[in-house]
């Protein structure tokens, strides 16, 4: 545990510290400083840290000793083939599981600087909302879907220019490591669509929805599911199993409220940041879908992190200081109280142990 909140400790004094030090919350040095940190948290984890760490960690040590024509017996088994093909080659060059880890973590975390370069007018809140929130600790252990995350974000600044050709190349690219982010492409058609009060009231009856049927949806979505995607994992989302519950739809719905009282200015300031909005409702639907059937969650992790720049967006159009700063420190506070309360909990990351010690901290 010590890990983890002295991880944390770092990103709040940075988050606290920004303005007062340096009159600015937005400097290129606070992410390169904040992706260094989490960096090394990932890079030198041990096995026993995170869910699936154990599962990734043996088959890249396995991997080490198979040639081209065992890897290919093993990877048929497996689902999306280019996460594991990629891993082989980079253990033929790179034969440390750790540089590995390290290198997932880097390409998640550029992805998410990127957005954050591009968007957010405070990089350090974004950055403790990533952390807190379970983002980060999420990329520690679902590997294959850090890597497409991390390639797909690179995508933002296509999807934000309507530039559809490299858009859909860089989320084809995302999608060969986890057949997930193909799901991002389909917010390319409503974009730009207005995301105001009415989208609200219409999640909200998708949610209520959710709520009376979630046992026809998860039957429905089960059925239609190709036969390559089904496994015993899937399967129990079938009936009374592997639900999640309505508090990450209720967290971000509070969200997407705060952010819509402030849409109309935003968005007639800078048209494109409309993008965001419309990121944030999908988001939305995918957690109340996540009821019903809890891989959802992971679909809706490719559209959650807009509230990571949307909310300091939103806080940035509060006319009086104080009350900008108040709001601010209320919802780092939120989400410290988040992070001890749930995300440590979440992603089998504490207790947090390095790799070359048997001890845990």
């Amino acid at each position: 545990m010590l890990v983890p909140v002295a991880v944390l400790a770092i990103l709040v004094i940075m988050g606290l510290a920004s303005r007062s030090l340096f009159g600015t919350a937005n400097r290129p040095v606070f992410l390169v400083l904040l992706i260094l940190v989490l960096l090394v948290m990932s890079g030198l984890r041990s096995e026993t840290v995170g869910m699936d760490t154990q599962r990734y960690y043996a088959s890249f040590n396995d991997f080490l000793a198979m040639d081209r024509e065992e890897a290919a017996e093993f990877i048929s088994t497996q689902k999306d083939a280019g996460y594991y093909w990629f891993s082989w080659a980079f253990g033929k060059v790179i034969p440390d599981v750790h540089v590995w880890f390290m290198f997932v973590s880097a390409v998640y975390l550029i992805g998410i600087a990127l957005v954050c370069y591009w968007e957010s007018p405070d990089y350090a809140f974004s950055m403790l909302y990533m952390y807190t929130m379970g983002m980060f600790f999420f990329s520690m252990t679902g590997l294959r879907q850090a890597l497409a995350m991390g390639i797909a974000l690179t995508s933002y600044a296509f999807l934000a220019k309507r530039q559809f050709i490299p858009f859909v190349i860089i989320v084809g690219v995302a999608s060969i490591f986890h057949q997930s982010a193909i799901a991002f492409m389909f917010i390319y058609p409503i974009a730009r669509m207005r995301s105001g009060w009415l989208r609200l009231v219409l999640i909200m009856g998708f949610f209520l929805l959710i709520i009376a049927f979630k046992d026809s949806v998860a039957r429905w979505i089960f059925n239609i599911l190709p036969d390559s995607l089904l496994d015993a994992r899937l399967s129990g989302y079938v009936g009374s199993e592997k639900r999640l519950t309505a508090s990450g739809f209720v967290i971000q719905l509070l969200m997407f409220v705060f952010c819509l009282r402030y849409r109309s200015r935003i968005v007639a300031d800078e048209p494109h940041r409309e993008v965001l909005y419309n990121l944030a409702s999908v988001s939305l639907v995918f957690q109340a879908a996540a009821m019903a059937f809890a891989e959802f969650f992971r679909v809706g992790m490719y559209f959650g992190w807009s509230f990571m720049v949307l909310i300091p967006i939103c806080m940035q159009y509060e006319a009086k200081d104080r009350s900008y700063e108040f709001i601010r420190m209320a919802v780092m506070v939120a989400l410290i109280a988040y992070f001890f309360y749930s995300t440590v909990k979440s992603y089998g990351v504490t207790p947090y142990s390095f790799f070359w010690e048997g001890s845990v901290i």
